[in-house]
């Protein structure tokens, strides 16, 4: 009698829970292994995130318990907005996020348009544009410390036989900046190139053979045919372009460690310092809150901009 009434319990908990049918027990295991993911990034994603707002509200060195942390509110944030060294790094930021931008993306499109109408050699060309983003970018930033190196270095070498003045290349506060946004141009513009190839491979031939039929030429088919098919992907790839580049730090601390003068010091650098130099780690996390309000509003404008008329069409 007891067994049957627990039959007949658990039978009526499965109707009330609707996991009677075989697709609502397939949606509670949907459930489960989504809120597993979502599990993973509470602990691993926003937790961090607001352990870091936290200390960023506090004085801490790092060296004693965060237990003994004094709260002293938005102090940090002030200081930082009054600090010239803070706005001259995220000044820095943008500098090299703008020109890293339109040289990786404007580099990747132009190869990718390129490479999408050739007709031999194709799989060739594509291997060689894509080939520098398979080296280690530590590896890729020593040699071209190496070659930019302004006394015997390559690049100047192959500058005077050319008959070109040459360059002082990562020794001047001048053309710093540049030189690193160069390597990382060279890099990375083959791995845009693919991400762009594969949106035109999306847009189906006959678009353009109808465009032909009419008499479009190639810059009108690009703009009324290309540019609105691939337009999602662009938006893509110019967020993950913009993120990853105002978090630069690798190639910046191997080139030139900030310098000289502090020409190329950027945010996560002075992050980097601030907290494992000065131990003012507090301090690294206001700027690093700091840094990610900043991409999270760029990353909501691009959104915004090339959605409209864009994304709808």
């Amino acid at each position: 009698m007891a067994e049957a009434t627990r039959v007949v319990a658990r039978t009526d908990l499965l109707y009330r829970l609707g996991l009677r049918r075989l697709a609502a027990r397939e949606a509670a295991l949907g459930y489960t292994i989504v809120g597993v993911v979502y599990l993973f990034f509470a602990a691993f994603i926003f937790g961090p995130l607001l352990l870091a707002v936290y200390i960023s509200t506090t004085k801490w060195d790092a060296l004693s318990p965060l237990s003994e942390a004094r709260f002293i509110g938005l102090d940090n944030y002030i200081d930082l907005f009054s600090d010239d060294r803070f706005r001259l790094s995220m000044i820095h930021d943008f500098e090299f996020a703008v020109k890293a931008y339109f040289g990786q993306i404007g580099l990747g499109l132009g190869l990718a348009l390129i490479i999408s109408n050739i007709r031999r050699f194709q799989a060739l060309a594509r291997f060689i544009s894509f080939a520098p983003f398979v080296l280690p970018l530590v590896a890729t930033a020593i040699v071209f410390f190496i070659l930019m190196n302004p006394v015997w270095g390559s690049f100047n070498a192959g500058l005077r036989l050319a008959g070109l003045p040459p360059s002082q290349w990562l020794s001047s506060p001048e053309s710093a900046m540049n030189s690193t946004a160069l390597m990382i141009i060279w890099k990375y513009a083959g791995y845009y190139m693919v991400l762009f190839l594969t949106a035109l491979m999306s847009v189906p031939q006959e678009y353009y053979d109808a465009a032909h039929i009419d008499g479009a030429g190639p810059l009108q088919s690009f703009r009324y045919i290309t540019w609105p098919l691939i337009r999602p992907a662009f938006l893509f790839i110019s967020i993950i372009n913009v993120i990853g580049n105002l978090q630069v730090f690798t190639p910046i601390f191997i080139m030139t460690g900030g310098g000289p003068n502090r020409a190329t010091e950027v945010v996560v650098l002075l992050m980097y310092n601030t907290a494992f130099n000065n131990f003012r780690y507090s301090l690294a996390n206001a700027m690093a809150v700091i840094l990610f309000l900043v991409i999270l509003a760029l990353t909501v404008l691009q959104m915004k901009v090339l959605r409209k008329g864009g994304m709808e069409t």
